[in-house]
């Protein structure tokens, strides 16, 4: 009987060692996925700050590009002519209606 009760423990010890051995596996795979799930939630977290980021941009950029547009109509409308004529018509210039050019023979400067 003493030969069967040391199998007995015998077997129980190493069925206790193999059950220790793999609860730590169990354990460590179970740590190993929870670390992994949070990984996860992390990088999807700065992805979808990313994307808010890119659309914050792609707003502005939007923005920016509508103000160049009206920044250049102004632009073109400020620098025609018929704009300048106004202008100048304003402070008081006068429209010449027919250009003269005088030809001279000689130098105009004094003592020549």
């Amino acid at each position: 009987m003493s030969l069967i009760k040391r199998q007995t423990i015998k077997t129980v010890a190493i069925s206790t060692s193999s059950f220790f051995y793999f609860s730590k596996i169990i354990a460590l795979l179970s740590l190993v996925a929870l670390v992994l799930l949070v990984v996860r939630v992390y990088f999807s977290n700065q992805l979808a700050v990313s994307g808010s980021r890119v659309g914050y941009s792609e707003s502005k950029l939007a923005s920016f590009n509508k103000e160049k547009f009206d920044l250049e109509n102004q632009l073109s409308q400020k620098s025609s002519l018929s704009y300048i004529e106004a202008k100048a018509l304003s402070a008081g210039f006068i429209r010449i209606g027919k250009v003269e050019v005088i030809k001279g023979s000689g130098s105009v400067a004094l003592g020549q």
